[in-house]
């Protein structure tokens, strides 16, 4: 008995040496709250609560709506009854299976009264959350299990409109859109608070008293992606707080004017169209409400998602499904089929169709010139009336209008200020959008996640060498102290010296463990660096904090950082999907959002385990990229010039998928395109535009082949960087792409405040301009983006979304000033040219053929097969009278990949 209790004391020392074993954060009971009907779910009703000498009224969302995975609101309004109070609001939300908690500090003098705001990424499953009031000792004085209402699965776009003209603004809310009317109080200082909306107007609304940390606000919610509209209702009020923040530009003069916002009777095909959708818009949303008040709680949820889409697919709607079986038992067939029609009659089409005009309206209109921008709208007469420019990841719609329209207007004028809106949304936004409806994060994501697995520390626990001490412990222990104290006849020492030997053995593991493993935490990292033309540059920064023990520990920066868990596959969860445990306040790590201060608490890991987070600032550059190129029969031609004071590396340039690597571009050095080897140019034919082989072209490896371990993960980070915005983060047609080298020590403003080993790379990039010319002609690389005129349920644009189509009909407009020339099409970016050469594709392509109407010879005419190069001029006669020109795609459904519109390129003049 006494060798057993001996044994295991040894065990327990061993084990207490070597750091094993944690502590987890003790639940605490809740305190019940008053009670509460469940209204306060949509977060436009407030939950009170109660504790100690301390009511809460809490609120979250905005007018009752959380959009998963933006940032939403807590409002926490705070009456003290009692002494002076200091504490934490916090909020726990299930996250993955596992917990995650917000907390904000704040303090409360007797008998006053305070707001506290925290803005927190909607990102937990079962739409539940943990609100609580905490004392200066982390215990609850009161606290709640909230539901909220969440929004996902959907690509409607949000629109928040300040105006003092809200009655006449309301022909923005339309099938693909919902307008929320704001007041000057949803503005804050904060960009988070607008984060839920993909579009903010600004119209009739004087808001010179906004202070300047509320406008660098909303610039930073445009530079994050937001598409901010701006009409000057007369007085400039809408626009002044942002000249040279947002843009540039000079009145040229003011006057009154009659305007139909760029509207021809040649385009009153295009309207009647829109008037039908708008029809069948409102017979799909009768249709939801139908459905949600006549079906069973339990086959709604079932359904919920896709009656959510009923308009793209209505298969949940067939006779022999679910939801019309149900309804059966409640009307005749005959009801329900007129209840659950989504078409409109020709009845209806005929009386929404026969006031149809295009109506002139009187307008204050300032004539601006508005630097780099381009134009939406135009009138023959007086110029632009409505630009946009780019600003970091978001656009900026000016109007030199108010925006406010007579309801008479909305079908016509309203539904093209609407449509333009909505075109014109930054691709920052398009992109999130749609990743939102897939209801999944993006591969991008999922890549930056992988990547931050790659490691390079040689601070890792060396287990060969723990196994060789092991077998020496075991072989000394063992047979060698057995003989050699057997030979001396002193076996009795052996239980002595048994447990000197383990004990020693125990510190000298401990002591080569200490030079052979981590001694605190430390942080792989991947920084990327968008930069603007202003000096100032996005730089996003995903990183992994990795625990070297099992235990807590926190890591604080000074400032206040945007910083936000982070999770590549961060699906939506419907209720019940998975088990979480709010009744604790336990979770697995915490963000303190302060005003000096951002702390990140992990909780209740093992050791080399880590947590992802992703941080977003708008920072100085403090240096830039200059590249002045041109594209001469579709070969670049011209010079790059790094203008930071470190060198750069792995450079490459994007061109609407062809990629030119550079290489290295050192500090101050000019590189000229003309002396790169064909070898260094990679077309997206050649890599199947597969990102993954490209990086394999490009660096030798990628995020999923290794190689050498240690050599290759700055090339395997960079090539994760590198993919990873080419897949999700790409902003424009052609962009540099570079990365900051180490040894030149370029500084990075966010992992400089991390006081942790880091281990990362940073990659830098920047959007563009490009001109195309070909034989002295300009060249338009792809014409989808002058798509005017195509059915919207079956394809984007390009992306083709019902293959049960045979034949798809697409318009195309010139921008003003240019006329057609010719067509080109080629594998430069046409994946199918590599499908056909080896059967292996990894993108869409366009199988089929391509058409226009000669009028020459009555009928349709080939201009394209695909996978064979075209190259062809174009007659007068194949256009309509205002320039449109008309193709007809009919599609080869026998090959078995996603299909996709040619990308075609266009020779053009100027008029």
């Amino acid at each position: 008995m006494k060798r057993i209790w001996l044994w295991f004391g040894i065990i327990v020392i061993c084990f207490g040496i070597t750091g094993c074993g944690g502590g987890n954060r003790q639940a605490r009971d809740m305190i019940k709250t008053e009670s509460y009907d469940g209204a306060g779910s949509h977060g436009a009703d407030t939950v009170r609560l109660s504790g100690s000498d301390l009511h809460v009224s809490v609120r979250f969302g905005i007018n009752g709506y959380v959009r998963f995975n933006r940032y939403m609101a807590v409002s926490a309004e705070i009456a003290n009854e009692g002494n002076d109070f200091s504490g934490w609001i916090q909020v726990v939300f299930p996250l993955n299976g596992e917990n995650s908690m917000y907390q904000k500090e704040f303090t409360i003098k007797s008998q006053q009264a305070k707001k506290v705001v925290m803005y927190l990424p909607a990102c937990m499953n079962q739409n539940q959350m943990l609100f609580s009031v905490n004392d200066s000792k982390g215990e609850s004085i009161c606290s709640k299990e909230l539901s909220a209402s969440m929004v996902y699965g959907t690509d409607t776009e949000f629109i928040g409109i300040l105006s003092d003209k809200q009655a006449q603004m309301g022909y923005l809310d339309g099938a693909d859109s919902q307008v929320f009317y704001l007041k000057k109080g949803n503005f804050t200082t904060d960009y988070k608070a607008l984060d839920i909306f993909d579009v903010i107007v600004i119209s009739d609304k004087d808001i010179r008293d906004f202070s300047s940390q509320k406008i660098k606000a909303i610039v930073a919610w445009v530079k994050r992606g937001g598409t901010l509209v701006l009409a000057d209702s007369g007085q400039e009020w809408e626009l002044k707080p942002f000249k040279k923040k947002l843009m540039s530009w000079n009145v040229q003069e003011k006057q009154k004017i009659k305007t139909s916002f760029g509207l021809r009777m040649s385009d009153i095909g295009i309207i009647q169209k829109r008037v039908i959708e708008g029809i069948e818009a409102e017979k799909a949303e009768k249709v939801k409400k139908f459905l949600e008040e006549n079906l069973s709680r339990t086959i709604y949820d079932n359904w919920r998602y896709e009656i959510a889409d009923i308009q793209e697919n209505s298969y949940c709607l067939e006779k022999s499904g679910e939801i019309f079986t149900y309804l059966l038992e409640k009307y005749s067939e005959e009801t329900i089929k007129e209840k659950l029609s989504l078409s409109a009659t020709e009845e209806e089409k005929v009386k929404a169709l026969a006031y149809i005009r295009i109506p002139f309206i009187e307008k204050k209109l300032s004539l601006l010139s508005v630097r780099e921008s381009e134009t939406l709208i135009s009138s023959e007469e007086k110029g632009a009336l409505m630009q946009k420019v780019q600003k970091g990841l978001g656009n900026v719609i000016i109007a030199g209008c108010s925006l406010a329209l007579k309801k008479d207007t909305w079908d016509v004028l309203g539904s093209e200020i609407l449509e333009q809106v909505e075109k014109n949304l930054s691709e920052q936004k398009k992109r999130q959008l749609q990743t939102e409806k897939e209801q999944s994060s993006g591969k991008g994501n999922y890549i930056y996640q992988q990547g931050l697995l790659i490691t390079n520390t040689d601070n890792l626990p060396n287990l060969k060498l723990y196994a060789v001490i092991l077998i020496v412990y075991v072989i000394v222990v063992g047979p060698v102290l057995f003989l050699v104290f057997r030979k001396k006849d002193k076996s009795t020492m052996l239980w002595g010296v048994i447990p000197a030997a383990a004990v020693l053995f125990s510190v000298f593991i401990y002591l080569i463990g200490t030079s052979t493993r981590i001694q605190r935490p430390y942080v792989n990292y991947l920084s990327h660096m968008h930069l603007e033309d202003d000096e100032q540059a996005v730089l996003s920064t995903w990183f992994r904090l990795v625990s070297n023990q099992n235990r807590n520990y926190e890591m604080v920066l000074d400032g206040n950082y945007d910083i936000e868990p982070f999770h590549g596959e961060q699906e939506y969860y419907m209720e019940g999907d998975t088990e979480t445990n709010l009744s604790k306040q336990e979770y697995q790590y915490g963000i303190e959002y302060g005003n000096t201060q951002t702390k990140i608490s992990l909780e209740n890991l093992s050791a080399f385990e880590g947590k992802n987070f992703k941080d977003q600032e708008v920072v100085n550059c403090k240096g830039d990229i200059k590249a002045e190129i041109i594209s001469d029969d579709m070969m670049l031609r011209g010079k790059v010039t790094n203008e930071f004071s470190y060198d750069l590396e792995d450079c490459f340039l994007y061109d609407n998928g062809t990629v030119y690597y550079i290489g290295s571009v050192k500090s101050g050095e000019t590189v000229s395109l003309e002396k790169l080897d064909s070898k260094q140019i990679y077309l997206q034919s050649e890599y199947n535009y597969d990102y993954d082989e490209l990086m394999m072209k490009l660096f030798g490896t990628n995020c999923w082949n290794s190689g050498k371990e240690d050599a290759d993960s700055v090339l395997r980070r960079r090539s994760v960087l590198a993919e990873g915005y080419l897949e999700e983060e790409l902003t424009a047609d052609s962009c540099f792409f570079g990365f900051a080298a180490r040894e030149s020590n370029p500084g990075n403003q966010f992992m400089d405040k991390i006081p942790f080993d880091q281990y990362g790379e940073m990659g830098i990039s920047k959007d563009i301009d490009i001109k195309y010319t070909s034989n002295g002609m300009e060249v338009l690389p792809d014409i989808s983006k002058y798509a005017v005129s195509y059915d919207n349920n079956v394809i984007d644009g390009k992306m083709i979304m019902d293959t049960n189509q045979q034949r798809i009909q697409v318009s195309y407009k010139l921008p003003k000033g240019y006329q057609w020339k010719g067509l080109a099409y080629n594998q430069s970016n046409n994946a199918e040219f590599s499908y056909y050469s080896n059967g292996y594709m990894s993108s869409a392509i366009f199988s089929g053929i391509v058409t226009l109407v000669d009028p020459a010879v009555g009928q349709e005419i080939e201009i394209l097969e695909s996978g064979i190069e075209m190259n062809m001029e174009l007659k007068p006669e194949w256009f309509s009278e205002d320039g449109v020109l008309t193709l007809y795609y009919y599609l080869d459904k026998s090959v078995d990949y996603e299909l996709q519109l040619p990308n075609i390129m266009a020779y053009v003049t100027k008029k």
